[in-house]
This record gives structure tokens, sequence and C-alpha cells, in this order.
């Protein structure tokens, strides 16, 4: 049963007072948490993606890459619930009302042990129908359907840990998040190492995936329970009002998530319904390393989801100005250094990553999906903000959108030009929308003059990452390096011009006090 502290008045109940914490404080905390864990998440796919393929072989490999976005899909069923959940315990959280919160949790466990019922039923049926809908051989069947069982299987388990994960992340403590992430992951790749190097192949990979998944969902319950001990999940508690509310503000999430699958999702299941499953191997190389790019910003723009909500709820609109503002020029100021170096090295750099031969295809892949995920990529902390600040249903339409036109786009191309076509019919849509109707939206939603915006957003990231590219080509030019390390030294020269534009060229006084000074001891006492 809910508890709450005999000091509380009916209706809700006044939680102890918590030291308070500058928001500015909180933000970087949480970026910077969400950055380390990434890095090393990175470091270890970037050692994994080759081991993996050589020890798999293509096929292989790319039916675990097409298990996993097939099954994925399931996740849709939670109906937003997930992103619902870290709304509205941030909100209840700031407003100090235990018992409504209790209500919230115990309604989204209730919600997510239904839906896990029903992803079971859902495995069982892709796992018959698969071999029916790409072109599997019949000597790979059994095994893949072995595999999607146990896929599947983990979804639910992950489905489950959500209302822990969403009490963290409600909190706006992606501290505790990412530690638990970083323990999982330092013991899983272990463990997989060890069992694909004894030979046993795609079925101990997905074992090894449902135990990790299961020992993380024990270890953020744990945490979710110190930190907020007066959270009790209790059935009787769910509801049905609390389970409208949850569904009216996740509803819009779980279309707009849609639109991320078919942005995001699609193209290895086209590339293996038209294809085959080894040309997924291909498409996924040169997706991972602009996947590596887009969990760094968005790591970093979840943060802005529960700190506008909490704006949100105490009418801040200047705080929800200034951090859209701030959100975008990071998310352009992260992305268009990177992607200028991957246009720059990405040939050379997939060659000594995963052999010439992936370089060839994957290569000219990766330079088309550059192009279009570098603005998708510039308004991620945008719609983070616009889903705190309850503009959830307009997001979720553009989101859509763009998702549908982009899966038409490669749908019609590659059948025509295979699979750069398809690349470079679904980057055109994102281009368009993502460049020219978010940004357009997000100012008159937030009331930010487009002036202040085309400056501050998109001028001043665009200088300051204009002299390291240029340093980079300068590099390129004089030095050709080839090696994984020669580039790495490459970017890591080239670096300072970086650090010291952004610092003059990409934040102005106001910023420079906000977000750096306070987190540079050396320049704290200038800055006040």
């Amino acid at each position: 049963m809910s508890t709450i502290p005999p000091e509380a008045p009916p209706g809700g109940s006044a939680l102890p007072a918590k030291p308070r914490q500058s928001s500015a404080r909180i933000l970087v905390r949480n970026v910077l948490s969400n950055w380390t864990g990434l890095v090393l998440n990175m470091a270890v796919a970037f050692f994994m993606s080759p081991f993996l393929v050589r020890s798999l072989g293509d096929v292989w490999y790319g039916l675990w890459v097409l298990i996993r976005s097939t099954t994925g899909y399931m996740g849709m069923l939670d109906a937003g619930v997930r992103v619902a959940v870290v709304k509205f315990v941030a909100k209840a959280d700031a407003s100090g009302d235990s018992v409504e919160l209790n209500r919230t949790v115990s309604t989204a466990y209730f919600l997510f042990c239904c839906v896990t019922a029903i992803v079971g039923v859902g495995t069982v049926a892709l796992a018959i129908a698969f071999p029916y809908i790409f072109k599997i051989a019949p000597e790979t069947l059994v095994v893949t359907r072995i595999v999607v069982l146990i896929a599947g299987t983990s979804l639910g388990v992950s489905l489950l840990s959500s209302v822990a994960g969403g009490i963290l992340t409600g909190m706006q403590r992606f501290d505790i998040s990412n530690q638990i992430g970083i323990a999982t992951l330092v013991i899983r790749t272990i463990v997989i190492v060890a069992m694909i190097s004894m030979g046993y192949g795609i079925i101990a990979l997905a074992i090894t995936h449902l135990s990790m998944q299961v020992m993380n969902w024990f270890v953020i319950s744990h945490f979710a329970r110190r930190l907020r001990p007066d959270i009790k999940i209790d059935m009787r508690e769910a509801n049905r009002d609390s389970a409208k509310k949850l569904y009216g503000y996740g509803s819009a999430n779980v279309i707009s998530g849609l639109g991320d699958l078919l942005l995001f999702r699609t193209g290895e299941v086209l590339a293996a319904i038209f294809i085959g499953p080894a040309a997924v191997t291909y498409y996924a190389i040169a997706g991972t390393l602009l996947e590596y790019l887009q969990k760094l910003v968005f790591t970093m723009a979840t943060t802005l989801h529960p700190f506008s909500s909490a704006k949100q709820a105490s009418g801040d609109e200047r705080s929800l100005q200034a951090v859209a503002l701030v959100g975008t020029k990071l998310s352009f100021l992260i992305a268009l250094p990177v992607i200028g170096g991957i246009v720059i090295f990405g040939h050379e750099f997939i060659a000594a990553w995963m052999g010439a031969s992936y370089a060839d295809l994957a290569g000219p892949l990766l330079m088309a999906m550059a192009f279009g995920r570098l603005f998708w990529i510039a308004q991620s902390g945008t719609f983070q903000i616009l889903l705190g600040a309850g503009r959830h249903h307009q997001a979720m339409i553009i989101n859509v959108l763009t998702g549908v036109l982009s899966f038409l786009g490669g749908l019609i191309a590659i059948q025509k030009y295979g699979l750069l076509g398809m690349t470079i019919g679904s980057a055109i849509p994102v281009v368009i929308i993502h460049g020219i109707v978010t940004p357009i939206y997000a100012m008159r939603t937030l009331k930010i003059p487009l002036g202040r915006y085309l400056v501050e957003s998109l001028l001043r990231p665009v200088a300051a990452s204009t002299p390291f590219v240029l340093a980079l080509l300068a590099i390129q030019y004089w030095f050709a390096p080839h090696s994984l390390w020669a580039i790495a030294l490459a970017g890591i020269a080239a670096s300072p011009v970086l650090v010291l534009s952004s610092y003059y060229l990409a934040f102005n006084r106001e910023d420079r006090v906000r977000y750096l000074h306070r987190f540079i001891p050396s320049t704290r006492a200038r800055a006040a």
C-alpha cells in the first residue's frame, strides 16, 4: 500500500525538503553522466561490431540485426507509457505529491504486465512467420526462430523494468542509471566475448542479452526503492483515471515513436526483404557509426524532458527558451564536426575498422545517411523540450510525417536503385522537415525570435565548426591517414581548434557564465 507521512495533508503528501541544486548544475551533471555511459558503450560497440561480424559471418550477423529490429517493433505496444512515467514522476516529484506518484507507478506497472503478455504472444507469432516475411535459408530457420523467441522475452523484461527506470529518470538521477548501465555493459561484454570465442554462436549471444536485461531490472528496482522509499508499487492502486492520464500523454509519444521506427529501423527490413540478410550487414555498418553520434546527442537531449516538464509545471517560460537555444546549439555543435569528419575520413575509417570490401559498399551509404541525420540530430533536443512542455501531439505529427515520408522514399528507391538509392530516398524528407518545419514550429511555440534563433542555434555552431573541418581537410591533404590510429590522431590534433572556436564563437557571454564557468574551477571567480 502507498505510504504517506503522518503530517501529510489529505489528498497529497508534503515530502521532506530536499537540498536544492541549480538547474544548470543538474543539467550538466546529467549530460556528463549520460555521455560517460555513452562513450563506454561506443567503445565497446566499436570493438564488438567487427568481432561479431567476423565471428558470426555476414548472414548470421545480418540476421541478428534484423531480429533485434523486428522484435523491437513490439516495444511500440507500451503505447508511450514509458515516456509518460518520466513526465508524471517529474511532475509529482516537483510538486511533492507522493499519493499521486504511487498511483501513477502502480498503474504503469500493471499496464506493463499486460503488455508483456501480449509481447509474448506476438513473439511466438513472429517466430512462426519469420521465414515467410524474409529471405531465410532453410538451414538457418530453426536457430533463427529460437533467437526470435529469446529476443522477444528480453523485450518483455525491458518493459517490466521501465517503471523503476522511469522513477530514476523522472527524478533526474541519470547518474545512477548510467552507473548501473556501465556495470551491466562490462559484464555483458566479457560474457559475450567468452561465449562467442568458444563457438556458441548467435543463441549464446541472445541468451546473454536476456540474462543481462534481467539483472539490470533487479538492480534498477533496488536503487529506485532506495532513492524513494515512500514509493510502493501496489496493483490495488492501479486505477482507470491514472491509466487514462498515462495513455493520454503516452499515445502521442508512441505514435511519434512509430515515426522513429520508420525512420531508423526499416532500412534493415527493406534490405532483408528486397536483397537478403547479408545486405543488412552492410547497411548496419554504415548506420552504426551514425547511431553512435545520434546517441551522443540524444543522451544529452533526454535530460531536457524531465527538466522542461518541471519548468513548465512552474510556469518558467524564460528557462524553456534559454534551454531550447542552448540544446539546439549543442546538438549542432556536436553533429557538425563529427559529420564533417565522417565525410572526410568515412571510407578510410570503415576500411580500417571492418575491411576494404565493406568500405566500398558501406562508405557511400554512410555519406548519404550523414546528410539526412544531421538535421534530425540537431532537433532532438527541441523535441524533448516540446514533449516536456506538453506539446507532444504536435511533436508526434512532425515525427510521424518524417518517418512515413522517409519510409516511402526508401521503399520506392530501393526497388530501382538498391541500397544507396534507398538511403538517399530516405534522407530527403528528413532534410526538408527537420531543416525547415521543426525549427519554425519550435520558435513559434516557445516564442523565440527568428533572428535570435538563427544566430544562437545555427550561425554560431557553424562558425565554430568550420575551423575544425578545415583543419581536418588540411590533415587529409598533407598526411592522408588510413589506419584507425592515424585517423584518431588527426581528430585529436584538430580538437584544440574546435575547443577554442566553440568557446569564443559558439557560446555568448551569458552561456559561458551559466553553463561553463560554474563547472570549471579556474574560471569560477571570474564568472562571479
